[in-house]
């Protein structure tokens, strides 16, 4: 059985054995692709101190990867990914969200940790500035 292989065509074949070699390849790289999409989902982890929106970029990457290739991942099993692959500071927003919903969806998820996110950089943008209002009342 001839299978073809980068650079290697022979003068034999039918179109129809170029066709379905190609299609034998084609779906060999999906499968390696699709290995590779689920590791790097189920793999991802956030690490302290990494901003949330980044750590929702890259989980809407893999996401949108996955989409690439035909394969569907559920709201609620997106939803539930996103939760585990936060990092330990976030054990109780996770068992807020596991046990005291009947569901989950992503998009509520995503949007809470958004407006977390916010909220802290307000925060924080605010205890900067009074520090400066303070350094410079008494300079």
């Amino acid at each position: 059985e001839n299978i073809v292989t980068k650079g290697q065509i022979s003068c034999n074949e039918t179109t129809k054995d170029l066709w379905d070699n190609s299609k034998l390849l084609y779906i060999k790289k999906m499968i390696v692709n699709r290995l590779h999409l689920k590791q790097s989902l189920y793999m991802l982890h956030m690490s302290e101190g990494t901003s949330k929106i980044l750590h929702h970029d890259k989980f809407d990457s893999i996401i949108m990867n996955f989409a690439n290739v035909d394969v569907t991942i559920e709201n609620e099993d997106q939803a539930l990914l996103l939760l585990c692959s936060l990092f330990q500071s976030f054990k109780h927003f996770r068992h807020i969200m596991f046990y005291g919903k009947d569901t989950n969806s992503y998009k509520e998820i995503n949007s809470i940790l958004e407006s977390k996110e916010h909220i802290g950089r307000d925060i924080i943008g605010e205890t900067k500035g009074s520090q400066n209002r303070c350094l410079i009342g008494s300079g």
